[in-house]
């Protein structure tokens, strides 16, 4: 039968084809629509009771989405609609952005320490664009093609494709994931990653450790990233965000005065017990926070992942990709009581306050009443006056204001501790840091309109740079495609003619260390040009931050040296505290102390997203490219340019050469038009004194001005 009708089967299996195609692709849409429970994965569990090793796996769906769209109906109105499926409410104000499953902030990954991370990250963006996810704490040791550094340890992940991590959850503590290309953790891609563990050192002190009770910080635009940073960079456009969100959600004062609010978040806790938070800031912008609980203090646990010695605070500030953990005493009568969030330096007062605050809800107490009342004053929000603050912002410690180098390790913590502080150091680098004064040829050409003729007002833009050299990250992966990279344009300071400081260098910006050295990195913020603080986390390792102090103002990189051969260095060898990311002091300097025993490409980077975005970073080397590329699968995804362009220094030369041209043309036009100007002048004096001819002195002034100045030969030099 079948043999008798060939023509009639194939049509048949053809028109089962036909069908069945949109139908397997819809069940696939469909099954990415399955987001996973972060508070009831499997992997949620008591780690001393189950430590497993478990793999724990996550699906991880990046798309396009709205706050506030009409997956919200009638929120805020109905604040039951404001907890719809795919309903983001962000602080009310309707704006694109890159959501997580259809969510913000992202679901959170809550693993026990040696369980395996398996995410398979789907990129769902419309207008092709590419990312990566970069799992910000931990240390990749063996894995180090899983860090998640676009054009560094992997090739970007392209649009409708993608991508599966597999880790060790390692080293425990506080952490989060987050998107590291473009902008992208701007707009949305980021969320807590958290690894308990199965002796923690500190148990005994809080009662309750729940996934709940994680807090996201984040501030917020009312715009696309992508065109904050246009705006900034190319135009007049400010950089100070407009507000905050705790957990994806808040709301913004100046749009929702008198009128119905968009929720904040709820922590709820029961009376007498005591609780562990954990506390995550994913600032953007130079926006340090402030965070305190009203009636409440803080018994702070934890910073970065590592235990400290407990210390009580009444608040703390917490930078761009820093970890606190604390432990929050419910011991006040039973109520509502706000945790506060304050944003600092472009954050504060002179600029946007912005603000945001989440409800520490005692059991049996129905929040709904807080959630109308908006938040306090700016002004209310900065901690209790005359309070103990930890980590404070820009200013010298007291006996009130504790910054982390007077953390302590706790005695015996870890075990194996190679973290050696107190032998021998076999490198010393000095990095200095500040916003410079350079024709950095992305936003300001050296001809057309260069920094020097472009008022402050209008989009005069510094370059944040690290010894004066911008990071340009390589044209393809230089974990494995190591060869695929020019070699020429791995550089650092020491490559350049130090007379030409006040040019702008760029550069695949490296330094290179061997394996198992004691390496210390003093950080300068030399404070020139603005008063702003850095936030730098470095990538697959711990740091002892071993120094700190705010010298001035402003300080030089030879003052720092002379200091420091002088021995009037500050440090600490004492169980110095360890961290991933911490804040340099502005007109100061931050010591640290680590071991490079963890071969790879690592990153090391200021953690505000413009900054590192135009260059503020550099890559540490660590080993020799055999090593790093050994435990790269063979089937791992390449990529590169057809010529590896790169920072080409013969292109810069090229600019250099057209901006002289033109400003010659320039001299040649001016000159030309002086010498009318000259000529018709003496003309005119012969006609006036031939035939008596008048004029008015007025508008020749005018004229011969105007001539002058549009064919002046060179833009005008500015002062600021």
């Amino acid at each position: 039968m079948i043999l008798r009708y060939p023509v009639a089967l194939t049509l048949l299996l053809l028109s089962a084809a036909a069908c069945s195609t949109p139908a397997m692709a819809e069940d696939l849409e469909e099954d990415l629509f399955h987001f996973f429970d972060e508070f009831k994965h499997e992997c949620v569990r008591n780690c001393s009771a189950d430590p497993g090793p478990r793999e724990c796996r996550y699906r991880i769906r990046l798309e396009w989405f709205m706050t506030m769209s009409k997956a919200c109906f009638d929120c805020p109105r109905n604040l039951t609609d404001c907890f719809r499926p795919h309903c983001i409410t962000g602080d009310g104000v309707e704006r694109a952005l890159l959501s997580v499953n259809r969510q913000l902030s992202g679901p959170g990954i809550h693993v026990c320490e040696g369980d395996t991370v398996i995410a398979e990250v789907h990129n769902f963006m419309e207008m092709g664009e590419g990312t990566s996810v970069h799992w910000h704490g931990m240390h990749q040791v063996g894995t180090q093609h899983m860090d998640g550094v676009s054009m560094v340890t992997q090739c970007p992940i392209n649009a409708h494709s993608s991508f599966t991590y597999r880790f060790a959850a390692s080293p425990a503590g506080t952490h989060y994931w987050h998107s590291h290309s473009g902008l992208q953790r701007s707009e949305g891609i980021f969320g807590p990653l958290v690894v308990r563990q199965a002796a923690d050192p500190h148990a005994g002190l809080y009662d309750t450790d729940q996934p709940e009770h994680t807090l996201l910080l984040s501030d917020w635009f009312h715009e696309l990233g992508a065109t904050k940073f246009a705006a900034h960079h190319y135009s007049n456009g400010d950089n100070k965000p407009k507000g905050l969100i705790i957990n994806g959600r808040g709301a913004f004062a100046p749009s929702s005065a008198g009128g119905p609010q968009t929720p904040r978040y709820v922590l709820r806790v029961r009376s007498g017990l005591r609780h562990r938070v954990r506390v995550i800031s994913n600032a953007i912008l130079n926006c340090p926070f402030v965070l305190s609980v009203a009636n409440h203090s803080l018994l702070v646990i934890a910073t970065d992942g590592a235990p400290v010695v407990p210390i009580e605070v009444d608040s703390l500030i917490i930078y761009a990709g820093e970890r606190f953990d604390f432990v929050l005493t419910a011991d006040r009568p039973p109520g509502n009581y706000l945790l506060m969030v304050a944003g600092l330096a472009d954050c504060d007062s002179r600029f946007t306050m912005a603000r945001q605050s989440a409800i520490v809800s005692y059991a049996g107490i129905d929040e709904t009443p807080l959630q109308g009342a908006g938040n306090p004053a700016y002004s209310d929000m900065l901690g209790r006056p005359g309070g103990r603050q930890l980590n404070p912002f820009n200013r010298a410690p007291d006996a009130n204001h504790i910054d982390v180098t007077s953390l302590r390790t706790p005695a015996g913590w870890p075990p194996a501790d190679h973290l050696t502080v107190d032998g021998p150091v076999d490198a010393k680098f000095y990095l200095a840091f500040d916003f410079e004064v350079v024709n950095n040829s992305r936003y300001h050409h050296p001809a057309y309109y260069p920094i020097s003729a472009v008022r402050k007002s209008d989009g005069h833009l510094y370059t944040p740079q690290i010894n004066n050299v911008a990071l340009h990250m390589p044209p393809a992966p230089l974990l494995y495609q190591f060869d695929d990279v020019l070699q020429s344009h791995i550089c650092n300071n020491t490559d350049f003619d130090p007379s030409l400081e006040t040019e702008f260098k760029a550069c695949h910006h490296a330094l290179r260390l061997g394996v198992n050295k004691t390496v210390e990195l003093v950080l300068i913020d030399k404070g020139f040009t603005f008063d702003a603080s850095h936030p730098f986390h470095l990538h697959g390792h711990f740091f002892r931050v071993i120094g700190m102090e705010k010298l001035g103002k402003n300080v030089s990189v030879a003052e720092v040296k002379r200091r420091d051969s002088a021995g009037l260095l500050r440090r600490n060898l004492d169980r110095p505290v360890m961290k991933d990311t911490v804040i340099v002091p502005d007109g100061g300097y931050t010591v640290l102390r680590f071991r490079t025993d963890n071969p790879g490409v690592w990153l090391l980077h200021c953690h505000l997203e413009f900054h590192v975005e135009i260059g503020m970073g550099l890559l540490l080397l660590v080993g020799d490219a055999a090593s790093w590329s050994a435990g790269v699968p063979a089937n791992f995804p390449r990529c590169g340019s057809w010529k590896g362009p790169g920072p080409d220094r013969r292109w810069q030369q090229r600019e250099l050469r057209l901006a002289e041209t033109h400003r010659l043309h320039m001299t040649a036009l001016g000159l030309a038009a002086a010498g009318a100007v000259l000529l018709a002048a003496l003309l005119s004096v012969f006609l006036t004194r031939r035939f008596g001819l008048r004029s008015n002195p007025v508008q020749n002034i005018e004229t011969v001005s105007e001539a002058v100045s549009y064919g002046s030969l060179k833009a005008p030099q500015l002062t600021f």
